[in-house]
């Protein structure tokens, strides 16, 4: 049984927002399977309007410089939503000021870009455990 695999009777739901069509094919191929659903949008307020029409995710992986709602703002304006679901930022570098702005939010995966698919799998796996 896949490690990923959601332990409830409905799919586990994970949503990723980045601009790069490489990462959402690379986050899509690695994430979804048996158990799980994967949505991919480009940026902040497709994620916001997502969780809006569907309800809450269960893990959210989103890039730190997503164009027009960055990063840390959407977690914010996710959190002030009510959500308060796992979430994991792929990020080109992180500072300690940047670590500690998510940190504040709830946020303790980051991880550094490019991510490998072994490394997405295993952050998931740790996010919902």
């Amino acid at each position: 049984m896949s490690a990923l695999r959601s332990s409830t009777a409905r799919p586990l739901r994970i949503l990723c927002a980045t601009a790069d069509p490489a990462q959402r094919r690379t986050l899509l191929g690695t994430l979804a399977g048996p158990g799980r659903t994967v949505e991919c949008v480009r940026d902040g307020r497709q994620a916001l309007a997502c969780v809006a029409q569907h309800g809450a995710c269960d893990i959210v992986f989103a890039a730190h410089a997503l164009p027009g709602l960055g990063g840390l703002a959407l977690v914010r304006r996710l959190r002030r939503a009510g959500f308060d679901g796992r979430v994991v930022i792929l990020c080109a570098s992180a500072s300690a000021a940047l670590v500690a702005g998510y940190h504040a939010l709830g946020v303790t995966t980051l991880l550094l870009e490019p991510a490998s698919a072994a490394l997405l799998r295993a952050a998931a796996t740790a996010e919902i455990a």
